[in-house]
């Protein structure tokens, strides 16, 4: 079973989701895992791994994410457990952004 988190209105929404995604969902899915951050002016930042929350979490931490993302003010995580479709499929990976 998949786990899911996430926050609104907090001061620094993409650290308090990675932490709870690593250190509290890990174990929900292990076949991937996504961050998804939202700022009030309708922009969105995505970045998903097919592997565990700790491979997402190293991802951004080398791309030096966590030093910059303070001015988001929601975010959500999702760690994935693979019963459809390729086990470690990025195309699988939530979550998912789409213009309307």
């Amino acid at each position: 079973m998949c786990g899911v988190a996430g926050v609104f209105n907090v001061s620094d929404p993409c650290l308090t989701v990675g932490a709870m995604i690593k250190d509290r969902l890990n174990n929900r899915g292990q076949n991937g895992a996504g961050l998804a951050l939202g700022r009030d002016e309708g922009e969105f930042f995505l970045e998903r791994s097919e592997w565990d929350s700790t491979e997402l979490i190293r991802k951004l931490t080398q791309q030096g994410f966590f030093r910059g993302c303070s001015n988001y003010n929601c975010a959500i995580g999702h760690t994935r457990y693979g019963t459809r479709g390729e086990r470690r499929s990025l195309q699988d990976t939530q979550p998912f952004v789409a213009d309307m």
